[in-house]
C-alpha cells in the first residue's frame, strides 16, 4: 500500500522555485528588522549599519526582485535534468540577483547624491513623476511582454551552469530596462510600506494582473503614496536613501 506523498514532498516535486522563495522571504525579514526599534522605518528609509550600500542592495534584491522570477525559476528547474534542478535554479538566481545588487547599489549612491541638492520630497516626488510617465509608454509595455522571454540551455556539465547563470543575467538585465523607473521612485522613498507596495505592483504588472490602461494610474497612486508618507516625515532627520548614513540635508 502507497501512501500519499507529504506537503513537502510536493513541493519538492512540483514547486522547485521555492529557494527563490526563501530567498525573498528571508531579505524581506531582514528589511523588516528595523520596525522592532524604530516602528518609523514603516514610513521612511532606515540606516542599516553594518552591511554597507552593497549588503543592503543585495537584500533589497532579494526581498523585491526574487518574487518577479518564481515562474522563471519555475520552468527552469522543471526543465533541467532531475539531479540538477537545484543547482541550475540556484546559478540562475545568483545572475539575477548579482545584477540587481549592482543595479540597486548605483542607484542608492544615485539618489544619496542627489538628496543634499534636492531634499527628500522633491526628489520622490521627481523619481514618481518619471515613474508614471515611464508607465504611460508604448515602449515600457512592449518591454513588459518580452521580459520573461527563455531560450534553450544546455543540459549538463559546466554549459549547463553557465547558461543558467546567464540566463539570470539576461533576466536581469531585461527586467532593469522594464522596471527601472518604478525601483528608482521606490527606493526614493524607501520606507517599508512603499517598498512592499512597490513589490506588490511589480508583481502583478509581470503577471499580466494588470491591462496596459491600468498601469499609469496605478503607478499614479503609488508615486501618491509615496510624496504622502514622506511629507509627513520630511521633518524628521534621516536619510531617503535605503543603507546610507543619516543626511543632515532631508527636509531642505
Amino acid at each position: 500500500m502507497t501512501t500519499a506523498p507529504t506537503a513537502l514532498v510536493r513541493v519538492h516535486w512540483h514547486h522547485p522555485e521555492w529557494v527563490a522563495l526563501v530567498i525573498a522571504v528571508v531579505a524581506w525579514l531582514g528589511l523588516a528588522a528595523p520596525v522592532a526599534t524604530s516602528p518609523a522605518a514603516l514610513l521612511r528609509a532606515t540606516h542599516h549599519p553594518g552591511i554597507g550600500v552593497l549588503g543592503h542592495a543585495a537584500v533589497m534584491a532579494g526581498a523585491m526582485m526574487a518574487p518577479l522570477v518564481l515562474p522563471q525559476a519555475h520552468d527552469l528547474a522543471v526543465s533541467s535534468l532531475w539531479p540538477r534542478r537545484y543547482r541550475g535554479t540556484m546559478c540562475y538566481l545568483a545572475g539575477y540577483l548579482a545584477v540587481w545588487t549592482l543595479v540597486g547599489a548605483a542607484m542608492m549612491t544615485g539618489l544619496h547624491v542627489l538628496v543634499p541638492r534636492t531634499g527628500a520630497l522633491p526628489l520622490v516626488a521627481l523619481t514618481g513623476a518619471v515613474a508614471v510617465v515611464v508607465a504611460a509608454t508604448e515602449d515600457h509595455r512592449r518591454r513588459l511582454r518580452r521580459c520573461g522571454a527563455t531560450r534553450p540551455l544546455a543540459l549538463t556539465g559546466w554549459h549547463a551552469d553557465r547558461d543558467c547563470a546567464d540566463a539570470g543575467v539576461r533576466m536581469a538585465g531585461r527586467c532593469a530596462a522594464t522596471t527601472w523607473a518604478m525601483m528608482l521612485a521606490v527606493m526614493a522613498q524607501g520606507g517599508l510600506v512603499v517598498l512592499v507596495a512597490g513589490t506588490a505592483y511589480m508583481v502583478a504588472e509581470r503577471r499580466g494582473h494588470l491591462r496596459d490602461a491600468q498601469l499609469a494610474r496605478w503607478t499614479l497612486a503609488l508615486a501618491l503614496v509615496a510624496v504622502t508618507l514622506t511629507a509627513l516625515v520630511v521633518r524628521d532627520a534621516g536619510s531617503p536613501v535605503p543603507g546610507l548614513p543619516v543626511d543632515p540635508h532631508l527636509g531642505h
